[in-house]
């Protein structure tokens, strides 16, 4: 019995443990590369999971980030991405910063879920044989 005990309390710390510490930085920066009447352009280089639809802000980097136009990527392709502006506080121009926010994991695929199911079952398993 103290065995399914000990092991009770192992699955409650799986089932509390954070995924991650980087909660504080979800936001990954892009340089403007070119502005239109409505639109604008930014690279998007390597970041494959920036889509259409996303929204985001563009921001003044000279200013401490303060929040210049917010948009809607309207396409992507060849390592660009282009924007609707929807919001605008001020002028876009190639000077100011996009900020996006990295999409979340679904929770079904967090490794800690499928950890903690594992430990539970076997946890569940244990004290019901007793």
């Amino acid at each position: 019995m103290r065995a399914a005990l000990y092991l009770f309390s192992l699955t409650a710390l799986f089932a509390f443990a954070p995924d991650g510490l980087g909660a504080q930085e979800t936001a990954v920066r892009f340089p403007v590369s070119g502005v239109a009447d409505t639109t604008f352009t930014f690279t998007i280089g390597q970041h494959q999971w920036v889509r259409p639809g996303q929204r985001g802000i563009v921001v003044d980097p000279r200013q401490r980030d303060v929040l210049v136009a917010r948009f809607r990527v309207s396409r992507v392709s060849g390592g660009a991405a282009t924007a609707v502006v929807t919001g605008q506080a001020t002028s876009i121009n190639t000077s100011h910063t996009v900020l996006l926010d990295v999409p979340q994991r679904p929770w079904y695929r967090a490794q800690s879920f499928w950890i903690g199911t594992a430990v539970g079952a076997l946890a569940g398993f244990l004290i019901g044989s007793l």
